[in-house]
């Protein structure tokens, strides 16, 4: 089973692994390992980890963002609350850096095409 749907299923079966990505990267992990998580010592755990056997960390909560994205069955409760306002308060800072200066898509084309026409 590929990672992809192991986290689908996981999220779909369990509501409190849709906000808790360390959950649900050990869910994950006691799937990929199958019968042999009760045989396993940490040491050999970190040793699965270290030589790429198990997903790593970083794909599964990529692989958790991508299907909440697309699925708003799959989101969980803080999912409203940071898209709403934790992108917010990046978007501010970002306006005090002056990196982030448009909210609007369309205005980053036209200053994308102005920018153009002056390097030609």
């Amino acid at each position: 089973m590929k990672t992809k749907e192991i986290v689908l299923d996981l999220l779909t079966r369990s509501k409190s692994l849709r906000d808790n990505d360390n959950r649900l990267v050990a869910n994950v992990w006691a799937v990929e390992l199958g019968g042999k998580l009760n045989e396993l010592s940490a040491t050999d755990l970190l040793n699965y980890v270290a030589e790429g056997k198990l997903s790593a960390a970083n794909n599964i909560k990529r692989i958790r963002c991508k299907l909440q994205q697309e699925n708003d069955y799959l989101r969980g409760e803080k999912y409203e609350y940071k898209q709403r306002f934790v992108q917010d308060r990046w978007r501010k800072e970002m306006r005090k850096k002056e990196i982030y200066t448009f909210d609007n898509p369309d205005d980053w084309e036209i200053d994308i095409e102005e920018n153009n026409e002056r390097l030609y």
